[in-house]
């Protein structure tokens, strides 16, 4: 770590962090680390390590070993970041959409060397892209369809555009404020990727349905939308503010955080474990915020805190087996899922294991009366992978139940956990429900003829329902989760014995599958001895005697 990292803060924390960190002790250039916590001789500025120094009152030993575990920290987070950055060239192409004339702004910039296209607001039908490369569609087609605009001058916009880059509120600000920004873009610019988007798992368009779109009604900004096949998502990322709520949103983690990935975030934990974690979000001002840190206490800086789901807040907790602080200003949704997880830890060690601050006063408080014994519960050392956000939350919940029956917790629909009931009845093991859930939360089991649900991996999108055949057969027991070791396994919620062929003797099919046909065609079939002994054959049998009917009706023998 010594020629990644940097440290200088005072000559007793610089002795003892001299053999691992480059100090100011050191005879070096103090330029070009990765990490630092001083701002602009490194990649990273690291102020959250200069807060800690100064408000910890733990002793020496204990501040130079959580400096290190920060600055460790720090480089999983550069090493396993997955934000990109792309160039954009912006040109000189201006679109104005307004209820009336605006030929004197369209003058004032084309003495700029812009190329101004008016657009009649009543006109417009819809608008998509960031800023270099936005689209319009218009009422007539009096716009190309593959027409481009570099940049939007807007009468009146609608709320969700405020905050996209490139466009501008022609009602809110004067003309020569607008043209003065647009002047002064750059012909080029940088736009983050904040959101990382994996198409493949997205229940946006699964199977041909679409049975979520839960990040859509979460974004405040507008940067997620509908491809224009409607097969997927797309995302204008120079809109995107990264709140991280639709990260939270997404109940298979189709979507994720290009700053702190899922995966980064599980590695990150490993450096927290047995310290009291305090969440604090970048616009926070550290460097003025002077409140004491006792000891145990470490800080996880976050570029926002409003990604943090109850997955997320799992794997801290889970590994770091200590009390979390969550410093910020708080959506429904980040406190939803705090309560989630503050429920199960309650119901198993009497405790709550999460605490929300909004304000100083809080944060105080919650410092002063943080619990720091451990939970105890099974350490994980080893890094750890799983196929989707649901596995993962599945594996810590699992874990903190163990052999327990914790009792049923309600959700209300945050995390969307629940049940199945099932009519075993009305049931013919068709299996469709199987094939069309996500999550393989229902799993076939040949070797007993069973179909199996396990709870835990559900997010009731009520995919099955809509695909299975029969009435009254499978419905959603919706924000009702039973906290017992069952539930993270497969149960058996349907079982029937096979049919055997009529006419070889194999097993085949489920009975009632089989016997459903029978009845459904048995009265259409009834003057065909042959059709109707086909009703109760497997596959290869009932191939044969059709083909021995056909042969035998084009010779005129009678079967």
């Amino acid at each position: 770590m010594s020629r990644e990292c940097f440290f200088s803060y005072n000559e007793e924390l610089d002795t003892l962090l001299g053999d691992v960190l480059d100090t100011a002790l050191h005879e070096s250039e103090m330029i070009g680390y990765i990490i630092s916590n001083l701002p602009g001789n490194a990649k990273v500025f690291a102020p959250e390590i200069n807060f800690y120094c100064k408000n910890s009152r733990a002793s020496l030993s204990e501040q130079a070993d959580t400096i290190l575990r920060m600055y460790r920290a720090r480089l999983d987070l550069f090493d396993f970041s997955k934000e990109t950055f792309a160039r954009k060239r912006i040109g000189n192409t201006i679109l104005v959409i307004s209820g009336s004339n605006e030929s004197l702004l369209q003058e004032q910039l084309e003495r700029f060397d812009f190329q101004v296209q008016q657009l009649k607001k009543t006109r417009l039908v819809k608008l998509t892209g960031e800023i270099g490369s936005f689209q319009v569609a218009a009422k007539d087609n009096c716009i190309g369809p593959h027409q481009l605009f570099d940049q939007i001058i807007w009468d009146d916009m609608p709320e969700k555009f405020q905050k996209i880059s490139g466009i501008h509120n022609l009602k809110e600000r004067k003309p020569d404020e607008i043209i003065q920004t647009i002047v002064a873009t750059p012909g080029e610019v940088t736009i983050p990727r904040k959101i990382h988007y994996q198409k493949a798992a997205c229940l946006q368009y699964f199977k041909g349905k679409s049975i979520c779109s839960g990040c859509l009604a979460v974004c405040q900004s507008g940067a997620v939308e509908y491809s224009e096949d409607g097969g997927s998502l797309q995302f204008n990322h120079s809109a995107c503010t990264g709140c991280g709520s639709c990260v939270s949103q997404c109940p298979v983690g189709a979507l994720d955080s290009t700053s702190i990935p899922r995966e980064t975030f599980a590695e990150l934990c490993s450096h927290y474990v047995e310290k009291n974690v305090v969440i604090i979000p970048e616009t926070i001002d550290l460097e003025n915020l002077e409140i004491d840190l006792p000891a145990g206490v470490i800080p996880l800086p976050v570029k926002n805190a409003l990604m943090f789901d109850e997955n997320y807040l799992l794997t801290l907790v889970g590994t770091s087996c200590r009390d979390v602080v969550i410093y910020c200003d708080a959506n429904h949704r980040l406190l939803a899922a705090i309560d989630f997880v503050n429920q199960v830890y309650h119901r198993k060690f009497g405790r709550n294991s999460i605490f929300h601050c909004s304000t100083k006063e809080e944060l105080e408080l919650a410092l002063v009366h943080l619990n720091t014994n451990d939970y105890i519960t099974r350490h994980f050392t080893s890094r750890r992978s799983f196929v989707s956000k649901r596995a993962e939350t599945s594996f810590w919940l699992e874990n903190l139940v163990a052999n327990d029956n914790l009792g049923v917790i309600e959700t209300n629909g945050t995390p969307p956990l629940g049940s199945l009931a099932i009519n075993t009845e009305n049931c013919t093991l068709c299996l469709a429900c199987a094939g069309a859930c996500p999550m393989k939360a229902l799993t076939v089991h040949p070797e007993d003829n069973s179909l199996r649900f396990t709870a835990s991996l559900c997010i009731q999108c009520g995919h099955c329902s809509l695909l299975c055949p029969e009435e009254n057969c499978l419905s959603l027991v919706p924000n009702h989760f039973l906290l017992e070791a069952a539930s993270f396994s497969p149960q058996i919620v349907a079982r029937d014995e096979l049919f055997s062929c009529l006419e070889c003797g194999r097993e085949f099919a489920p009975r009632k599958a089989v016997q459903k046909i029978i009845d459904t065609m048995s009265q259409h079939f009834s003057d065909d001895s042959v059709k109707l002994k086909t009703l109760s054959c497997c596959p290869d049998c009932k191939a044969k005697l059709m083909i021995e009917q056909q042969i035998f009706n084009q010779q005129g023998i009678g079967v």
